[in-house]
């Protein structure tokens, strides 16, 4: 089984719901992303063109898939109503997350993020550009919620069976009410085909790097430099790869807390990976030969 990044997206809906969904308007707070990167080839590069989603979550900062838009890519985007091209700068990447965060030159509405317990079975949605299709809604149910996945180990991952194929990666997934509940990701197939094994990056991620953005003008993803591994009585380090760590802690130590809040398995950790104020100096409670440490990292020790 072969694991593809998609480059678009798609919207959801999970409750009875007594009207048709107002496509049109969700529409507005949509983009399509044209990508051009060049390959080297033995007669010079080559444009490649592609392309994926982005959608509001501020009127004017809009959120994408890390993989969409490399550093190097051109790129511009625009909305279904308007040919007008929309410039975009980066102003917050987490690649192990893939999200990527960029303010617009054109202002738009925000999708509201719902980080509220999501129900198996309900349904959602998704609008995004599959095969360079623009502007395309598709319907399924939330498969599973709240896990780790290999592609994806550091975040929380939502599985649908909604369709997504490639140029849906960075749309929103969405609830009859219109809330984001994730952003569309990568999908499980033995080919590029969707075979209705689908993930999307939670919305609970999402804005825990928007309010960093909002407070700090920036986001940082808490990183030690090390390798975790969860047994079945918590979460320790098993190999620490950055030497700047080996005068905090020990392979062996025993994650207890990060900033106060309780640690007991690799999904708590991932909740709190986004440090509240990238400038602070985050402490990491530890258990060592049964006795408690709280450790202060300094943030410039950080990688």
């Amino acid at each position: 089984m072969r694991t593809f990044f998609l480059g678009f997206l798609i919207f959801f809906s999970n409750v009875v719901y007594s009207a048709p969904l107002d496509f049109e308007k969700l529409n507005d707070s949509v983009l399509v992303v044209n990508v051009i990167n060049f390959a080297i080839t033995n007669i010079g590069p080559v444009p490649r063109v592609g392309n994926g989603t982005a959608f509001y979550v501020t009127d004017d900062i809009i959120v994408t898939a890390s993989h969409v838009i490399e550093s190097s890519d051109y790129f511009e985007m625009r909305s279904e109503n308007s040919d007008v091209k929309i410039k975009g700068k980066i102003i917050a990447r987490d690649k192990k997350a893939d999200l990527l965060f960029l303010k617009v030159n054109v202002k738009g509405k925000p999708f509201p993020l719902n980080t509220k317990k999501l129900i198996v079975g309900e349904d959602v949605y998704a609008i995004g550009h599959p095969l360079g299709i623009q502007f395309t809604l598709t319907k399924g149910i939330i498969s599973s919620t709240w896990h780790l996945d290999r592609s994806l180990p550091t975040v929380k991952i939502v599985q649908t069976d909604t369709p997504i194929n490639p140029g849906n990666s960075g749309g929103p997934i969405f609830n009859a009410n219109g809330e984001v509940l994730g952003m569309a990701s990568f999908i499980y197939s033995p080919s590029r085909g969707n075979i209705g094994i689908n993930f999307a990056v939670s919305s609970v991620h999402i804005k825990r790097m928007l309010d960093s953005i909002l407070r700090h003008g920036s986001a940082k993803r808490l990183e030690l430099g090390v390798a975790y591994g969860e047994r079945s009585d918590g979460v320790y380090f098993v190999k620490i790869h950055n030497d700047k760590m080996n005068k905090y802690f020990i392979e062996g130590d025993k994650i207890v807390a990060i900033n106060g809040v309780n640690i007991s398995s690799l999904l708590d950790l991932v909740d709190e990976l986004f440090l509240k104020d990238p400038r602070s100096n985050p402490i990491i409670t530890v258990e060592r030969n049964n006795e408690i440490l709280d450790i202060t990292v300094l943030n410039k020790d950080l990688v």
